[in-house]
């Protein structure tokens, strides 16, 4: 008896190459989690967090959702492209309306359920903070 190995089926093909293409979109999260946590060390080492507090998770869904990043300059010039206008030069979370700065570097985002924001960081939502009246 002779061992012939099973040629692949069409069928069986097609199935593969439909989970390869199906699996394509989460190679870009797995991607963009990596960088976000890249980004995070760098930024945790400018100002750190005070105690007992925790910075956004670059995995949090949301936050992934919003594009944000602890420094704005990182911010992906392809899925965000508003961020490399001119005027987006001065755009950090520190003037964002959805900002309030609660310790030196670090505060709450409103859009962000969890965690604090840098100072310097950038998001998709940003708006411009209203002026004060005097």
């Amino acid at each position: 008896m002779t061992f012939k190995p099973a040629k692949p089926s069409r069928r069986a093909f097609l199935k593969n190459a439909a989970l390869a293409v199906a699996s394509l979109p989460f190679a870009g999260i797995f991607a963009a989690r990596q960088a976000g946590a890249t980004e995070a060390k760098g930024a945790a080492k400018e100002i750190p967090l005070p105690a007992g507090e925790t910075e956004a998770a670059a995995t949090d869904a949301l936050v992934n959702a919003l594009g944000y990043v602890h420094l704005a300059k990182n911010a992906d010039p392809k899925r965000f492209p508003q961020r490399q206008k001119k005027e987006a030069a001065n755009q950090f979370c520190k003037n964002c309306s959805f900002y309030n700065e609660k310790v030196a570097g670090w505060g709450k985002c409103t859009m962000i359920q969890n965690g604090l924001v840098y100072s310097e960081g950038w998001c998709g939502s940003w708006q411009k903070k209203p002026e004060k009246k005097a």
